[in-house]
């Protein structure tokens, strides 16, 4: 895990999209499931 300015600056993108590039590179628990790391989730 690295901070959201490295990622931006790693990706070659301009301060102002730092961001926008957290938000693309958030992993959320559906992308976990559909990626198979996990089976499901549990509500609240």
């Amino acid at each position: 895990m690295i901070a959201p300015e490295l990622a931006a600056a790693i990706l070659k993108r301009p301060p102002r999209e730092v961001e926008a590039t957290a938000d693309q590179l958030r992993i959320r628990p559906q992308d976990l499931v559909e990626l198979g790391v996990i089976r499901g989730t549990v509500g609240p």
